[in-house]
């Protein structure tokens, strides 16, 4: 099946004409083996081919895709790196031109929107998160070269000229690509919240941690992105939202401030997590800056244990300075003390064993078979387990049929018993014809009811 679908997916795919074409003319087209749609006829249309044959065509079917496709997406992905690279830097070169107050020229003019005009056509939706948003990331582009000329704190607001810079491509990429911000807004997100664990790494595989600037400047872009493009929308940024909830930094608090200020509906809900998060980052007040935040993640594992160690410390407290209040006042009540402790204990952990949900203490496993008895419709009945209507038999010799609820009376005022049923005394053998047949007409019922109740 794999290996037909392979076929038909490559051909039809070519199929442009007004009239369909044969599968081998296209195949000739574009270079498949002839065999290959032989092996996909007799599959379709004839008797399965034999197994060795099938996973000979799927080897070679995988080389044919490695040859005329991966090969060449791999070498059309480095070309279309280096060539939107080349792009990028002359867009910034032609822009700086006109930023500095020269007076733009129309060649200026032209490289500047040339060069996003050829970097839209390059690339497609498929394929500018995986080209486009990390070139973009490189240092020299949206992260400047010059530390002096990135953001700063405490504001992390974007220079004017930075701004000036890279606005206009932004907003060219996002009118081509709708959802290219928010796209580029996770993927600096995932920068910011990504912190090497050097602990156990060895050196050849270490990352490199990105500078406090290099990061700072993200975050600034990252607000820039969130206040003109996501936020702008009304709606949709669910997805940015938990990106900065996920892993939350020092540098993506001012992110979920914007969320709660911009979002009114939100602040409810935003504002005790906030607070929880400044807290356990010792995020400093934003109108100083001379303790920077750090970019390190939230240590969920040593907040959550430092809050067990507080909470036991409090409880052992409680318990200490409550106990004796509670013995005053059970002996002001007269109620003995001893009384009183023969509540809820810890179990000694000496003595503690594990055992499996559902067994009985020790171990012991509980007997929930039902006795013997149980299946017999007789004995339910005779217990008062189950009461059926009385099935009267047809009457021989004129006599008068017997009431229904005369023949029941006696059963419904009969007591459950669950004891173990006694033996039948060996007199009672012969109750009548009579009492032979209604128990021949209620046992079937019987026995149907007491499997359902098994059940």
């Amino acid at each position: 099946m794999a290996f037909i679908r392979f076929v038909n997916g490559v051909v039809d795919a070519n199929q442009k004409g007004m009239y369909a074409t044969s599968v081998a003319n296209i195949a000739v087209q574009l270079g498949l083996p002839g065999w290959f749609v032989d092996l996909r006829h007799a599959g379709t249309h004839d008797r399965l081919p034999a197994l060795p044959l099938l996973r000979t065509g799927c080897t070679q079917a995988l080389q044919w895709l490695h040859a005329n496709y991966w090969t060449l997406q791999r070498t059309y992905l480095a070309d279309a790196v280096a060539d939107v690279h080349s792009l990028l830097t002359q867009y910034k070169t032609a822009m700086k031109g006109r930023l500095k107050g020269v007076t733009p020229t129309r060649p200026q003019l032209i490289d500047t929107e040339q060069a996003l005009i050829e970097i839209v056509t390059l690339l497609t939706t498929d394929t500018y998160r995986e080209i486009l948003l990390p070139t973009l990331l490189e240092i020299g582009f949206l992260v400047p070269t010059a530390t002096k000329k990135r953001p700063a704190l405490p504001d992390m607001i974007l220079p004017e000229a930075l701004e000036r810079l890279w606005s206009p491509a932004l907003a060219r990429f996002e009118l081509a690509w709708p959802g290219f911000a928010e796209d580029l807004f996770l993927l600096m997100v995932d920068a910011l919240t990504t912190v090497s664990d050097e602990n156990g790494v060895d050196a050849e595989d270490a990352v490199a941690v990105p500078s406090e600037s290099y990061l700072i400047t993200l975050a600034s872009w990252s607000k820039h992105c969130l206040t003109t493009y996501i936020l702008a929308k009304g709606s949709g940024w669910d997805l940015p939202l938990e990106a900065c909830l996920r892993n939350p930094t020092a540098l993506t608090v001012p992110l979920i401030q914007r969320f709660a200020i911009s979002v009114p509906s939100l602040a409810p809900r935003l504002d005790p997590l906030l607070a929880y998060i400044t807290r356990s980052l010792s995020v400093p007040d934003p109108h100083r800056s001379d303790h920077p935040p750090s970019a390190q993640p939230l240590a969920s594992n040593d907040v959550t244990e430092t809050a067990v160690r507080d909470l036991a410390r409090k409880a052992d407290t409680v318990k200490r300075d409550s106990i004796p209040e509670v013995k005053r006042r059970l002996s002001t009540a007269g109620i003995p003390v001893t009384q009183a402790s023969s509540g809820w204990s810890l179990y000694p952990v000496s003595e503690w064993r594990t055992c499996p949900i559902g067994c009985l203490p020790g171990g012991t496993l509980p007997n929930l078979e039902l006795p013997d008895w149980f299946e017999d419709a007789e004995e339910l009945v005779r217990r008062g387990i189950l009461v059926l209507p009385a099935i009267v038999p047809d009457c021989a010799d004129g006599a008068e049929p017997t009431d229904a609820r005369t023949e029941t009376a006696g059963l419904e005022s009969t007591p459950m018993d669950l004891s173990p049923a006694e033996p039948p005394d060996e007199q009672v053998e012969n109750e009548g014809e009579a009492q032979e047949i209604r128990r021949d007409a209620v046992a079937p019922l019987a026995a149907h009811a007491a499997s359902v109740l098994l059940l």
